[in-house]
């Protein structure tokens, strides 16, 4: 009897191993068959049972972990709820396990049958009742007819989940923009009997619609409330909506007096449509001292100190003191004291006494001078200013220096304007533009009269999520108004080096005359660099950069032009970047070298 009983168990026990066995399987390879609307590689996504490397295959010593039966069920579940979510609503899908040595092949077959499509796209647009509002019947057909206008692009679309999420997405930020901040939207669908086509409703209550009635500005210390106020651009009513928040944030980061702003409503709170805005504010230290040591192969070693005097004297003045030293600029002292004008919010007034040294390989020259002036912030995306340069230049030496018949002290007195347009994104794609002038002439006291103008555009364009290419086009000219036609040395254009066209020294660029580099009255720079992120906080870029400058305007009588490669880490202090670059079609120049803190542009 206990014989029986013993055989019994261990027929028990092999048919029990046997079943855990063949429940189980070693992949050696993954496929997909039918597959046409995604690739392998998409689908092999959904899985969690994944496709060997061939590393891992060639590995004879990497043993290859079996994967449980239960497993590759739920990744059938979730490969047939994938095309469902795209809209193959009759997709069909088999697996199958072909046995070779001790691992198995597993074949996906994919049938996937057609795609459905949306037929019909309608809103419908709850109010809440018994609620006070300012809205008007026109703000309501308007504010229907724009929802409208958004949901009937997606008429005749394929169907997938995607699609519906984006939408509702797109319609609550619309709805949130314009006050309508507690919206709720629900989606339902009506599939035909053949499950081709698909009527999508969007059931949409739009809530209250908010209006600020109230701005409480919390968290002053050392600044008055009236300076901070008057950079809000509305009154203390106006209808809620995410870009205000955003001009107001944008105005008060122009004080340069907080580290932190936080702006936030509480509708919550309210039963009527009537909310009060909360401005949240930390200010700086009123004193910061910053100090900093850097290195580049063209300015060597250099150091930097700064210090910040916050609300000086009141009113948000903002005074700056910087000390800077390199081979380049042996000193650069300078001061700038800042302050909000009482005219119109965003309108600053500056005035900023400088003294440097310039020790260029072209010229050395000492500058002793100020800048006085205004700039504003006219929105998010545009910015101007003006000043009025006066200053006195020693002019050391310089390569043209008794050829051009150049004075050693002379006066400068110039008007300066400079305007820029800037629309970048979080990850710093998009688009800059800036246009600056300067204009000298006798009027102003100054020794030389000229007008130089240099546009300086730049595009970010992302072909990916780890790959950028970024473009720069670069123009200026310069026009004299003296009889002998002579610009100052230091206000001639030159090329050449790790933020010009790289492929030549610092400066090396130049129309030469004599044997010396005389500076041009035209310059051209354009870059082509394509970046991309390979590992984190790494980026490795690849350029083509073209131009030169001329001894006249609209010269152009030939092109020089470079190509190269480097990399960037972005460290906690900036971009630290190497890059090296040849000349094309001159064969002679030698091969340079550049290691610089911060992108070429």
């Amino acid at each position: 009897m206990c014989l029986k009983k013993l055989v019994l168990c261990l027929f028990v026990f092999f048919i029990f191993t046997l079943q855990a066995y063949e429940s189980e399987y070693k992949i050696k390879k993954i496929e997909f068959k039918g597959n046409h609307s995604f690739s392998s590689k998409q689908l092999n996504k959904q899985i969690s049972a994944k496709d060997p490397s061939f590393l891992s295959k060639i590995n004879i010593f990497k043993k290859i972990k079996p994967v449980p039966l239960v497993q590759f069920q739920k990744d059938l579940k979730a490969l047939v709820y994938f095309y469902q979510a795209n809209g193959f609503l009759k997709v069909q899908i088999t697996q199958s396990f072909e046995k070779t040595k001790k691992n198995y092949t597993l074949t996906y077959v994919i049938i996937e049958n057609d795609q459905i499509i949306i037929d019909s796209v309608k809103v419908k647009i709850i109010a809440p009742v018994g609620i006070v509002s300012d809205i008007t019947e026109a703000d309501s057909i308007y504010y229907s007819n724009q929802i409208n206008k958004m949901v009937q692009s997606n008429l005749k679309a394929d169907y997938s989940d995607e699609l519906v999420k984006t939408t509702i997405l797109s319609l609550k930020n619309y709805l949130s923009e314009n006050s309508f901040i507690k919206n709720q939207i629900t989606p339902s669908f009506l599939v035909n009997s053949d499950s081709s086509k698909v009527n999508v409703v969007y059931d949409i209550n739009t809530g209250k619609h908010y209006l600020i009635n109230n701005i409480e500005i919390v968290g002053l210390k050392y600044l008055s409330e009236k300076p901070v106020r008057f950079q809000i651009p509305f009154p203390d009513s106006f209808t809620y909506n995410t870009k205000r928040i955003d001009i107001i944030k944008n105005q008060l980061n122009q004080l340069d007096q907080f580290k932190q702003i936080s702006i936030e409503t509480h509708p919550e709170e309210s039963d009527t449509y009537r909310i009060p805005l909360y401005i949240y504010l930390k200010e700086k230290p009123k004193q910061q001292f910053k100090t900093g040591v850097g290195y580049g192969l063209e300015d060597k070693y250099r150091i930097m100190a700064e210090y910040n005097r916050m609300n000086f004297g009141g009113n948000a003045r903002h005074l700056q003191m910087i000390f800077k030293s390199n081979a380049l600029e042996p000193w650069n002292l300078s001061l700038n004291l800042r302050e909000p004008l009482p005219i119109r919010h965003s309108l600053y007034g500056m005035v900023n006494p400088y003294w440097v040294y310039q020790k260029e390989n072209i010229y050395r020259l000492i500058r002793v001078g100020t800048f006085l002036g205004i700039n504003q912030t006219i929105n998010l995306h545009n910015n101007y200013q003006i000043n009025y340069q006066l200053e006195q230049n020693n002019l050391l030496s310089a390569n043209v220096f008794e050829s051009d018949s150049l004075v050693s002290i002379y006066n400068k007195s110039a008007i300066n304007t400079n305007y820029t347009f800037t629309d970048l994104n979080k990850n710093d794609h998009g688009v800059t533009s800036s246009l600056n002038t300067t204009y000298s002439t006798r009027i102003l006291n100054s020794t030389y009269h000229y007008f130089r103008w240099i546009l300086d555009n730049r595009l970010y364009y992302p072909l990916s999520t780890s790959n950028t290419l970024a473009l720069k086009f670069k123009y200026g000219q310069i026009y004299s108004f003296n009889k002998d036609k002579i610009i100052p040395v230091e206000e001639r254009f030159y090329a050449g080096g790790s933020n010009s066209i790289r492929g030549w020294l610092r400066n090396e660029i130049s129309p030469v005359q004599n044997n010396e580099k005389t500076g041009g009255n035209s310059l051209l720079e354009c870059s082509l660099e394509n970046r991309l992120i390979f590992y984190p906080q790494f980026e490795w870029a690849v350029f083509y950069d073209f131009g030169n400058v001329w001894k006249t305007n609209h010269e152009f009588d030939h092109i020089l032009s470079s190509c190269g490669t480097g990399i960037r880490y972005n460290s906690i202090i900036g971009t630290i970047r190497f890059d090296v670059a040849t000349p094309v079609f001159q064969k002679e120049h030698p091969i340079q070298y550049y290691l610089q803190i911060g992108n070429s542009f």
